[in-house]
């Protein structure tokens, strides 16, 4: 600057640099808010895997259902499997099967039966 020019009012360099501290503010905030959503993403997200696994509520249910098993045989094992229960029976002979079971109406939907292949 030479000496004959006049310098700026100091009224003018104040409140510029109000303005320019008033945005970096702004864009501090704005920065901070955006980490906390994408933090909070990630937590849900993390927090919400394998749920696709896990079997669909069943609304309302349907009380009380009698499934048939032949006489003689034992439940070895079962699983749910969706809106399904697959039920695996044991004992022997006729017994060795596997009953697919549907868990909104209770009704065996299909029936699995191993015979020996001649």
């Amino acid at each position: 600057m030479s000496n004959t020019e006049s310098p700026r009012p100091k009224t003018e360099s104040s409140s510029n640099l109000r303005a320019l501290l008033a945005v970096v503010i702004f864009m501090g905030i704005l920065i901070v808010a955006g980490m906390v959503v994408v933090g909070v993403t990630i937590a849900n997200r993390l927090g919400s895997l394998g749920e696709g696994d896990k079997p669909a509520a069943v609304a309302g249910g349907f009380g009380e259902a009698a499934v048939p098993i032949p006489a003689g045989c034992a439940i070895v094992e079962s699983r749910p499997d969706g809106n399904r229960l697959i039920v695996r029976l044991g004992s022997g002979g006729r017994c060795d099967q596997v009953l697919v079971i549907d868990l909104r109406s209770g009704a065996v939907t299909g029936r699995l039966n191993f015979v020996p292949s001649p």
